[in-house]
């Protein structure tokens, strides 16, 4: 069946067809009279509604909206233990660096997920879901630095071995997942 724009405004066209998928629209140019073609990506509904999000988009916003929420939680909640628990209450220590840990993984995980796709976007076609790890990476080191500062073993020269440890961890992550990729391709 084929689609009929019969509206004449490109902000405003209705279509004979009440429930269809959208390849190509036409978008009219009043300076110079003739249609031209307007690539879109979604679904129309009887309604006149457009489904704009749609599988990687919608789990890519969804993943952001959380670590927006998650992110807020953890620093609200270390704000709230800093300000009113003492260092030395029980179970203190182990809340503080659970939130800083939660606080620092969700903040990271807007930035890392982008810099991914942006990137490195064939190693994110094989792990999605790698910007997670990367930002877990953040929250443990600096929670790591955060315990070394509370025992004052602290120092730059423990800040670096730190980051190296993780990179190099996450450098045999990555090996490991493309020999398991390409053993797999060759079978």
């Amino acid at each position: 069946m084929p689609l009929i724009a019969t509206g004449i405004r490109s902000d405003h066209l209705m279509f004979s067809t009440p429930l269809f998928v959208a390849s190509s629209l036409f978008e009219y140019n009043a300076s110079n009279g003739h249609a031209t073609e307007m690539r879109v990506s979604a679904i129309a509904q009887c309604s006149g509604t457009f489904r704009i999000w749609r599988g990687r988009q919608m789990r890519d916003a969804v993943i952001t909206i959380l670590a927006i929420v998650a992110a807020a939680i953890g620093w609200w909640g270390l704000a709230e233990l800093t300000g009113q628990i003492t260092a030395d209450e029980p179970g203190a220590q182990p809340f503080f660096f659970a939130l800083l840990f939660l606080a620092v993984t969700a903040t990271l995980i807007p930035p890392a997920a982008f810099l991914n796709r942006r990137f490195a976007p064939d190693a994110v076609a094989l792990d999605p879901y790698r910007f997670m790890r990367h930002s877990a990476w953040g929250g443990i080191c600096v929670a790591t630095w955060a315990w070394l500062q509370t025992q004052r073993a602290f120092n730059l020269g423990f800040a670096l071995l730190t980051v190296l440890i993780f990179v190099a961890i996450e450098f045999l992550i990555a090996r490991l997942k493309s020999d398991t990729q390409q053993g797999t391709t060759e079978t």
